[in-house]
């Protein structure tokens, strides 16, 4: 008898061990683990879990409900300071991503990158012309100027992937949308041909260019930056306003292409470091033999354009006559 009370007793005890063990666990799991973030630090800290969007849309839910209980306090804060994309914590978007239709503000957009890179097809230049055929469908078909910049690029692709006479050995222009990378000399930012030929290229490829500066002499960080800055403002037309009635003069903006594809280089191995890194290059316009021959070596399809001294009327002139690539390609 005793035995058999022992043994009774014993498995009541594991039985009541178990059953508080497994209380413990849920109360742990309900009210600890799953609890979604409610406050900054916590939605910073868990910047990178799952429950930073639930924390996320629990805050906007809050501050709006709060700012619509208090619309009649002047003292009280806009709830649009909260949609900042860049506080720490929150997800981030590349500002030429064309966001879809119907998405909330906090969805991430990194699921839209292909390689790290923003895809054709979701940036605001794949539908640049399209919305241009939309403002000139009264227009007769030969002045339309969707149709004209089809004809211009064609005569481009004609310039760069002809075999001169001999049809066997000519190369085919790459899909649309494809990444592809230009460089420039900084002088020629302002040619109208090269604006001319970088607007019909980035309006049908994924465009990346890269100014060449390695005749000028940048000292400093602060310079750097300022040489930077002033070169993507001149090439991006960005102190002149293109209406939409002037987009048949070719000049080249933000949604075509964007401003942090603009780069300063300096070295051939920049430039050659530049299109490794940069997944998916289908194609790579350099004037420097050794740039073109190293990235073939590597595997990249290169095209290399002549280049052009500028004399000494081209170089005092604000506006250069012509640029080599832009010569290249327009003529």
């Amino acid at each position: 008898m005793s035995e058999g009370a022992a043994d009774e007793s014993n498995s009541s005890l594991l039985y009541i061990i178990s059953f508080g063990i497994t209380v413990i666990s849920f109360l742990l799991y309900k009210f600890v683990l799953s609890a979604p973030a409610t406050t900054g630090e916590q939605t910073g800290l868990s910047s990178r879990t799952t429950t930073i969007v639930g924390a996320a849309a629990s805050q906007s839910a809050t501050s709006n409900n709060s700012s619509s209980n208090n619309n009649n306090n002047k003292n009280s804060t806009p709830s649009v300071d909260e949609d900042d994309f860049f506080t720490f914590g929150r997800p981030r978007y590349p500002p030429h991503l064309l966001p879809p239709a119907g998405v909330p503000l906090n969805h991430d957009y990194s699921n839209c990158l292909l390689k790290g890179v923003v895809p054709f097809r979701s940036t605001p230049a794949s539908t640049y012309e399209g919305k241009l055929k939309s403002n000139y469908d009264g227009v007769a078909t030969e002045d339309n100027i969707v149709v004209t910049n089809r004809k211009e690029r064609a005569r481009i692709f004609a310039r760069m992937f002809s075999a001169k006479g001999n049809s066997s050995t000519a190369s085919r222009p790459p899909n649309k949308g494809a990444n592809i990378v230009v460089t420039i000399h900084h002088s020629d930012v302002q040619c109208p041909n090269l604006q001319k030929a970088l607007y019909l290229l980035g309006s049908y490829y994924n465009l990346f260019v890269l100014v060449d500066a390695s005749s000028t002499i940048v000292k400093g960080e602060k310079e750097m930056c300022d040489f930077i800055k002033k070169s993507r403002a001149l090439l991006l037309n960005e102190d002149s306003d293109i209406s939409q009635h002037q987009q048949n003069t070719y000049k080249l903006d933000k949604r075509i292409l964007p401003p942090h594809r603009v780069t300063l280089t300096s070295t051939v191995t920049g430039r050659i470091a530049f299109v490794r890194q940069l997944a998916g290059t289908q194609l790579v316009l350099d004037n420097d033999e050794n740039v073109t021959n190293e990235l073939t070596r590597f595997g990249f399809r290169t095209l290399t354009y002549p280049r052009i001294e500028a004399d000494g009327q081209q170089h005092n002139s604000a506006v250069p006559i012509s640029s080599s690539l832009g010569k290249f390609l327009i003529g």
